[in-house]
């Protein structure tokens, strides 16, 4: 009887180291893409991209995980382990991939361990759609000795373009106040035109009275111009619009009526002046360096070249690249060329980080 039991215990032993051995090996998630480079948009299509991915254990397929692409979209991996997406390479992107549940994946149609359910749950890639960047030479800067100019060049695909560079919107701004002089909180300025309500909609006026909203003119067209206050509507005189200029921000001060709902569309109370400063919009390009280093780096030019100007001490610990969609208000007018410092430029969570530049030619 002892001997049998031994043999049961010995059965059992073997089933659990083999059982254990299936699963041997080391979790990993794979892309057959990591990398993407920008590619303008197309009708046919062509911009998209398909990626394949597989998830392994060793060299055994991992069945039925689920598998999240940039915090969105879940895919199930097939008898293969692997799955698939498509990526949209007309646009910066960083997505991250990463396996979000094994509740239901078996591996050689077994259910997974703890062990190993853990190391697939910890797995995660990126993959970054960006512009390559090549480094063509760096030289002393003339202005700092301890600081070096970096000439280098964004790569695009045959016959295309770096992305413009330029205003994006212009903006309305000013102040509102009541019939006696005083600042009126929480009103808002309303821009109609071709019919269509909401056109544009300031901010609420803060405590000052001051708004302000952001808008694309065209061809200096006519505004039906509202002020939104009390659940009060009030207008310019009947008939009367809003002529503002094109590729022109300007300031609208407006004097609410004391009496009635139409607001005399003359000074004092209707005040409009030309103002400095619009929207900007591009792609730029930062260098990612410690919080507290300050670089400067010019807006690229349609050829993609461009030019950082950091410390020699940073250049030589070989930081990486970062681009960024840039669309702030700007005061002072800027083209491709002009150098932005630093503390303009930020990265979202989902722009491609930490780009490593070629080599110098």
């Amino acid at each position: 009887m002892k001997k049998i039991y031994l043999l049961f215990l010995s059965v059992m032993l073997v089933t659990i180291i083999s059982a254990c051995s299936k699963e041997a090996g080391e979790a990993t998630l794979q892309l057959s893409d990591k990398q993407l480079t920008v590619l303008s948009w197309n009708t046919d299509h062509s911009h998209y991209k398909e990626v394949n991915g597989k998830l392994l254990v060793g060299e055994t397929p991992v069945v039925g995980a689920v598998v999240q692409v940039a915090n969105k979209r879940t895919l199930d991996t097939d008898k293969n382990g692997e799955f698939t997406f498509n990526v949209d390479r007309s646009k910066l992107d960083l997505k991250s991939i990463k396996v979000v549940s094994v509740d239901k994946a078996t591996i050689n149609d077994k259910s997974i361990g703890e062990k190993t359910a853990k190391n697939l749950l910890a797995l995660k890639e990126e993959l970054s759609v960006n512009f390559p960047i090549t480094i063509d030479k760096v030289v002393a800067s003339k202005e700092n000795p301890e600081n070096v100019e970096v000439h280098a060049h964004a790569e695009m695909a045959e016959g295309q373009q770096y992305p413009s560079f330029g205003p994006a919107k212009y903006r309305v701004s000013g102040t509102i106040k009541d019939a006696n002089g005083n600042p009126v909180e929480g009103a808002t300025i309303n821009l109609r035109r071709d019919g269509v309500e909401g056109f544009s909609m300031s901010n609420p006026s803060d405590a000052n009275g001051v708004y302000y909203l952001d808008y694309v003119p065209e061809d200096d067209e006519n505004h039906y111009f509202y002020v939104h206050y009390n659940d009060v509507k009030y207008t310019l005189p009947e008939y009367k619009v809003f002529l503002f200029p094109e590729d022109l921000s300007v300031n609208v001060d407006v004097t609410l009526p004391a009496e009635g709902t139409i607001i005399n569309d003359a000074p004092p109370t209707l005040v409009t002046t030309t103002a400095p400063g619009a929207v900007y919009k591009g792609t730029l390009i930062g260098v990612n360096v410690p919080e507290g280093v300050k670089y400067s780096v010019s807006i690229p030019k349609k050829d993609g070249t461009f030019v950082v100007t950091l410390p020699k001490a940073e250049w030589e610990k070989s930081p990486t690249f970062f681009q960024t969609e840039f669309n702030k208000f700007m005061l002072e007018k800027l083209v491709t060329g002009d150098t932005l410092s630093s503390d303009l430029i930020k990265i979202n969570a989902d722009e491609p980080n930490n780009i490593v530049p070629n080599d110098m030619k």
